[in-house]
């Protein structure tokens, strides 16, 4: 109920369970000037080492988009 009502104020807010899904997704349809959050909603315990690994898969994944 609450993403409905978010997404009904201008938000797109869309769970996902996959990184790289997310910034794919996020780069697909975000316009120039728009400001993209990616913010866990959870814990990624199982998806990552730890939160630098995390990090790296992030910054490959964003690099790989140029």
């Amino acid at each position: 109920k609450k993403i409905k009502e978010l997404n009904s104020k201008g938000l797109l807010i869309k769970p996902y369970s996959d990184l790289k899904k997310a910034v794919l997704d996020a780069h697909k349809i975000a316009c120039p000037q728009d400001v993209v959050i990616l913010s866990p909603g959870c814990e990624s315990f199982g998806m990552f080492q730890d939160y630098r690994d995390r990090g790296r898969q992030f910054k490959k994944i964003v690099k790989s988009l140029t």
